[in-house]
């Protein structure tokens, strides 16, 4: 399954939500050293209830929209 993610980075809040386009996904942090992508990931597993090794950034590693692959 693939989909697209707009990533907000360096947000007071946690959250995901499904918005017309794909999902929209508020995280704490920063995009320095990975740390946004990687809590992204960890979002995610807990969203679709699937472990974090099955998640996949297919494109956007340094974009805010970002194509997920979910195996």
């Amino acid at each position: 399954m693939k989909f697209e993610v707009l990533l907000k980075p360096g947000s007071s809040r946690r959250a995901i939500i499904q918005a017309s386009a794909g999902y929209e996904a508020w995280v704490h942090g920063r995009p320095n050293n990975n740390q946004a992508n990687e809590e992204l990931l960890e979002l995610l597993s807990e969203f679709f209830g699937v472990s974090k090794s099955r998640i996949k950034i297919v494109r956007g590693l340094t974009s805010r929209r970002k194509i997920i692959e979910i195996s």
